[in-house]
């Protein structure tokens, strides 16, 4: 069983995929990038609907180091929906800085991320080729095979494949509860 995040999330990366033996040199950088941006859009989709129908797993994600501080005025409170409002934070929160995600992942929801050296370097890549006009922090070109970018397609599938058995655990929503 998958969630519907990660069955979206295996759908566009499918997408992508068919793109890249024919992709020129800029497309193929374009691709790598994209191999993160999926990977991040399937993490936020991932804790958004963790937290829409579960209580529980909404006030644990509240007293994460990384949303404890967060203050709001009584009237602010009075008018919010709790929910609603941790969502917000959620879409704002930077998935792909993995200091970041894999601390709030884990203290949450008790995931854990297997933060490698390769996926620290296809990071680094991603950071190059949307930050740096795909040039290194040394002012080289990239240069990345389509094999390159296969092989990145790849480890962000197994890593999203591994948090979302994970995160299959815990809870026992109906499948149609767990997306928004």
């Amino acid at each position: 069983m998958k969630t519907e995040a990660f069955m979206r999330f295996i759908e566009s990366l499918g997408s992508m995929r068919q793109k890249i033996p024919t992709a020129d040199r800029l497309i193929q950088q374009l691709l790598l990038a994209h191999t993160v941006t999926l990977l991040e859009e399937y993490m936020q989709t991932l804790v958004v609907a963790l937290i829409s129908h579960n209580d529980e797993l909404l006030l644990k994600l509240a007293q994460c180091k990384h949303f404890e501080n967060h203050k709001l005025t009584l009237a602010a409170a009075i008018k919010s929906d709790p929910r609603q409002y941790l969502q917000a934070l959620v879409k704002e929160f930077n998935f792909h800085s993995f200091g970041d995600t894999e601390p709030l992942l884990r203290q949450a929801f008790n995931i854990k991320i297997n933060i490698t050296p390769e996926l620290v370097d296809l990071i680094r890549l991603r950071n190059d080729v949307v930050h740096r006009n795909a040039r290194t922090k040394h002012g080289q070109p990239l240069e990345l095979s389509p094999e390159a970018v296969f092989k990145a397609s790849q480890m962000v599938e197994v890593l999203a494949s591994s948090i979302d058995q994970q995160a299959l655990t815990l809870t026992r929503l109906e499948p149609s509860q767990r997306v928004n």
